[in-house]
């Protein structure tokens, strides 16, 4: 794990580039059992145990530059780079036991699996400062982009009955972009008041597909396997806008705030041909009251309206197939 940072200012600029290299392994041991009990009351054992290996390398970059054209006006820029890349190795040893306690089957189930986890995107800003002080208007764009990909090879090999080795295959890719555009206001209208307001814009869209497939030893070739592929297409569009004033009273202060945001929200299921939009507006008061009592005590009173929204990947309705039991 390193880090190296390099700023430079020689007066109306700024220069910084940041790189970070990280390794570390992953071993791990899962053993699964369990009971299971058929329609006639009869009860059968499984026990899996699984020895996972893997050893990424990340590398995380990040270049930004703020320019100062004078006294009121600077933009900058900014880019950030992340690449996560590995091999994941398993090995399942499966034993099924039937009633008695007796094996039926055993079985080893061996995965391959090359993955990638990606992100980059850049921001930039706009900054104009009033002669006043505290009285600026700042516009901002960020853009990212977040693709990931799992290519896993199964290999099925049959201890006990003896049978043929079979494989499968599972094909994950998901990828994940997301622009926001903000306008910020800001004024302190008095030494004790201020006046806060804005505009922010998110845009996100995920397409997370999953493709699977099985080896056809009469055809000698990978076939689809229709059942277990799957896509997911998500688009979400918010639009809020924002106010905010806070005023000190003495030992008193007060800030109160409302925002109002208008959503739109698209989800595609591709597989099954099926689309389901959802739009409505949301208002979110805020309320923040506190009170001096001494230099070393302060009595705070806070209400506000929140909202955490599923991310795509957690409103896909479609399971992703790791084996028959998973």
């Amino acid at each position: 794990n390193g880090n190296v940072k390099v700023n430079y200012n020689p007066g109306n600029y700024n220069l910084y580039l940041s790189y970070g290299i990280r390794k570390d392994n992953r071993d791990r041991t899962n053993l699964d059992t369990r009971r299971q009990i058929d329609t006639a009351s009869q009860s059968s054992y499984y026990n899996g145990n699984l020895l996972s290996y893997a050893s990424p390398l990340s590398n995380m970059i990040q270049l930004s530059m703020d320019y100062h054209l004078d006294e009121e006006n600077q933009f900058g820029i900014s880019g950030n780079y992340f690449v996560n890349i590995f091999t994941r190795t398993d090995n399942l040893n499966a034993v099924l036991l039937d009633d008695a306690s007796v094996r039926a089957r055993e079985y080893e189930r061996n995965r391959y699996d090359p993955e990638y986890e990606k992100e980059y995107g850049y921001t930039t800003y706009v900054e104009h400062q009033f002669p006043k002080e505290g009285h600026k208007l700042r516009f901002e764009f960020t853009g990212t982009q977040s693709p990931e990909e799992e290519d896993n090879h199964f290999t099925n090999i049959f201890l006990f009955p003896g049978s043929p080795t079979n494989y499968d295959n599972t094909l994950i890719k998901q990828a994940d972009n997301k622009n926001q555009i903000s306008l910020e206001y800001s004024n302190r209208l008095t030494e004790r008041s201020t006046l806060e307001a804005g505009y922010t814009g998110q845009f996100n869209r995920a397409d997370l597909d999953f493709r699977a497939e099985s080896f056809d030893a009469t055809r000698q070739q990978f076939v689809r396997d229709s059942v277990k592929t799957n896509q997911f297409l998500y688009d979400g569009t918010i639009h809020a806008a924002y106010g905010t004033y806070k005023e000190l009273f003495g030992a008193f202060g007060f800030q109160a705030g409302m925002r109002i945001e208008q959503s739109n929200i698209k989800s595609d299921l591709v597989t099954r041909d099926s689309i389901f939009e959802n739009s409505y507006v949301n208002l979110y008061p805020s309320l923040h009251l506190s009170y001096k009592m001494s230099t070393a005590a302060e009595l705070q009173l806070s209400y506000s309206r929140r909202t955490n929204r599923p991310r795509g990947e957690d409103l896909n309705p479609f399971p992703e197939y790791r084996d028959p039991r998973n």
